[in-house]
């Protein structure tokens, strides 16, 4: 799960990654650390769970949002993209 970030350490509160709207999907941007278990051996594609808030999120905590991120996106056909 990338949930860490440089300035909030395990302050879920001080999150900064913002979740941008773009078309049907979101744009990410932020910095995140210690990565647990993010990349492996076991499959080509793995995913990410990220936190981050969305641009109308409310302070806290409870405007932390959980995003399913692909290491690589796929095409229709099922290739990597």
């Amino acid at each position: 799960m990338n949930l860490t970030e440089p300035q909030a350490g395990s302050d879920l509160a001080a999150v900064r990654t913002k979740a941008v709207p773009e078309g049907d999907h979101y744009r990410l941007y932020g910095q995140k650390i210690f990565i647990t278990w993010g990349n492996h051996d076991m499959t080509d594609n793995v995913i990410y769970l990220f936190l981050a808030r969305t641009p109308d999120a409310p302070e806290g905590v409870r405007g932390i949002s959980l995003f399913v991120v692909p290491k690589f996106l796929l095409n229709a056909d099922g290739s990597s993209g």
